[in-house]
């Protein structure tokens, strides 16, 4: 068994809810007078929401915290409002019948494991590690050690998957590989070990 865990970032990965941030984020910057097309904000998003925040801020000069406090991005949708990609509960169901472990590894809090819970994928994970126990959020590799630790896996045992740099820089330092799945068909990082096209995530079991 070449992995014996496989990690997932949420947003942009397990659910497709990059569209509605992006919307939201927009009419944000329309109520300062601000206009930017999805493609723009989309390609700082991407990065992370505080690339996004800063970025426009400074672009606009805007207060950048204030942007922060209205902005509620990931937290606003309730989950009925977004929704896994397609095949996301095949792959992982084929994952848990394999003996393999599912976990997901994610900068959002608790609310990723209420949208889980809600369509019916929860059942799929060994565990979680959010917001609330990474010491700092991804890219930092923090939250991989605490990852590493919780579940006991050894060096070269962990896949990551996730549609952004961030999800690939945050496992490299505790010695896990990485997956990029290019659900917003971005430039693809340079460290990433294997890379998955948007409509292809059942390619992941072909490499594990």
């Amino acid at each position: 068994m070449k992995y014996t865990d496989i990690a997932w970032d949420f947003d942009g990965t397990l659910f497709d809810s990059y569209p509605s941030c992006v919307q939201e984020f927009k009419e944000l910057l329309k109520s300062y007078g601000c206009e930017e097309t999805d493609e723009a904000i989309m390609d700082k998003m991407v990065i992370t929401s505080r690339h996004a925040r800063d970025h426009f801020a400074e672009k606009y000069g805007l207060d950048a915290n204030e942007l922060k406090r209205k902005f509620k991005g990931f937290k606003s949708f309730r989950p009925e409002e977004v929704r896994p990609y397609p095949g996301v509960e095949a792959v992982l169901k084929a994952i848990q019948d394999s003996g393999r472990h599912n976990i997901l590894f994610t900068n959002r809090d608790h609310t990723a494991i209420d949208y889980l819970e809600y369509h019916g994928l929860a059942k799929y994970f060994a565990g979680f590690v959010t917001q609330k126990e990474m010491p700092v959020l991804k890219p930092d590799p923090s939250g991989a050690y605490v990852m590493r630790d919780k579940f006991n896996i050894a060096p070269g045992k962990l896949l990551m998957v996730g549609d952004r740099t961030a999800d690939i820089d945050s496992v490299k330092p505790a010695g896990f590989d990485g997956c990029f799945f290019n659900t917003n068909d971005i430039e693809v990082p340079s460290n990433a070990d294997y890379v998955l096209d948007k409509d292809n995530l059942a390619g992941l079991l072909d490499i594990i």
